[in-house]
């Protein structure tokens, strides 16, 4: 009896999650909607489910920081006939309409953190001070082509920012980001020594920031989720994810996620598949879950 009042009690007192998601294409969303598994599917095309909010940015100045939608399968609308493996994550993490998390994703296809590197609409997560001083949050104008500022961590932690100042400082209960998931990497393959270093520079940042603004030191030691890219992948390096694996084994609250078991699109071999992006998110949430950090309902 005393057990179930304790945890009832926790239960009321838990904050209420939150959740970071970043990365490139496979982040983004490739998989073709209609190759989900049906419940997939059902969950996708009718928004999610109630107690998932999400603000999404994709270096686009057309995307307003800190505003918390019903989750959207990619930065393009709802009405995209793609998503990403993180699609699948969330409706894996759904509990009830009165138990909500929410999202905060910065995502862009092709984008590099070296800045010697080809990145799409001249776009980087480079962490270098050097570099940040000048580049300006990413404000890509897809109606011009034209980009202003360059820097997606820039934007990333600007809505990080913004989330907290308009919604998640004022939930009743408080709020507590969870974890940092991440998947890039291909855009760094012609540069592959670096990415190890510059990896490292980003995630530091990132928590260094979120510490900062929340004034909570624990949030230096946030833990760091990357997923690998699948080994039969074009863009394939094995420099890249030994980086991933070495911060792995140096930072105990970096986590690798060894995903060459997802299936790739077969007329690209380089987005997950219907297939591939459900199998990514099932490594995910077993991740989330021996980490305790999935959702308590």
């Amino acid at each position: 009896m005393m057990a179930t009042v304790i945890a009832s009690v926790q239960l009321m007192m838990a904050k209420v999650p939150v959740y970071i998601v970043a990365g490139q294409s496979n982040a983004d969303g490739r998989a073709l909607i209609e190759d989900m598994p049906l419940e997939v599917r059902r969950y996708v095309e009718t928004g999610g489910t109630p107690e998932i909010m999400m603000s999404y940015c994709n270096g686009s100045v057309e995307n307003d920081l800190g505003a918390f939608k019903p989750y959207i399968p990619m930065a393009e609308g709802m009405y995209s006939n793609y998503c990403g493996f993180d699609a699948v994550l969330y409706s894996m993490m759904a509990g009830p309409a009165d138990k909500p998390f929410y999202i905060i994703k910065e995502s862009k296809g092709g984008t590099a953190i070296d800045t010697l590197c080809q990145s799409a609409k001249n776009l980087y997560w480079n962490a270098s001070p050097q570099w940040l001083a000048n580049a300006g949050i990413a404000s890509y104008n897809p109606l011009t082509n034209t980009t202003a500022g360059k820097s997606l961590l820039l934007q990333l932690e600007a809505n990080i920012d913004s989330c907290i100042n308009t919604t998640l400082s004022q939930l009743s209960g408080g709020y507590e980001i969870k974890c940092i998931i991440w998947h890039q990497g291909e855009s760094d393959r012609l540069r592959p020594e670096t990415y190890y270093s510059n990896l490292k520079a980003l995630v530091e940042h990132l928590r260094c920031h979120i510490s900062q603004k929340t004034g909570d030191n624990s949030y230096l030691a946030l833990p760091f989720i990357a997923g690998g890219v699948n080994k039969d992948s074009r863009q394939y390096s094995e420099i890249v994810e030994n980086a991933k694996i070495r911060l792995a084994n140096e930072d105990p609250n970096f986590y690798y996620i060894n995903l060459d078991d997802c299936e790739l699109r077969s007329d690209d071999r380089l987005h997950f598949n219907g297939y591939g992006a459900s199998t990514a998110a099932r490594h995910f949430h077993e991740c989330l879950s021996s980490l305790n950090l999935l959702p308590i309902h």
